[in-house]
């Protein structure tokens, strides 16, 4: 949208990036709190499955699809930073292409400072269970 929308000039698309990659940058840390929070609780959860006397195939179940479903989340969560962070690299290449200016530079460093937080997330969600996720509707 950056390219094909019209603008009244290439330091508003250079703006309006900027603007996109710091609101990615301030979501980050929030996100990745809940998600430890949220991951943790999971954890509990997970180990007291071992230890509950009468636990039904469908309570157990349940649980398993909701830790399942938690860790889904943080790790799309995961690619679609990977996946801004590509695109907002390949929008500021096209910008520099079309109308070269310093400000790219603020660009690019906020880019990079996303790219970085994204290649160290706080917190690696993995697979509760070792088998797809079936949802029956």
């Amino acid at each position: 949208m950056l390219i094909d929308e019209p603008h009244r000039s290439h330091v508003s698309r250079y703006g309006q990036l900027i603007e996109d990659v710091r609101d990615d940058i301030a979501r980050f840390e929030p996100f990745y709190a809940t998600a430890i929070k949220v991951l943790e609780l999971d954890s509990k959860r997970n180990a007291s499955l071992k230890v509950m006397s009468e636990l039904s195939p469908h309570e157990r179940e349940d649980a398993l699809a909701r830790m399942q479903e938690n860790s889904l989340i943080v790790q799309w969560v995961q690619q679609c930073l990977e996946r801004r962070v590509s695109s907002y690299r390949w929008a500021l290449e096209r910008l520099v292409l079309q109308a070269p200016d310093n400000i790219a530079g603020e660009a690019d460093r906020l880019i990079n400072e996303l790219a970085a937080q994204t290649a160290n997330p706080p917190v690696a969600a993995r697979p509760v269970i070792e088998r797809p996720l079936t949802t029956r509707g």
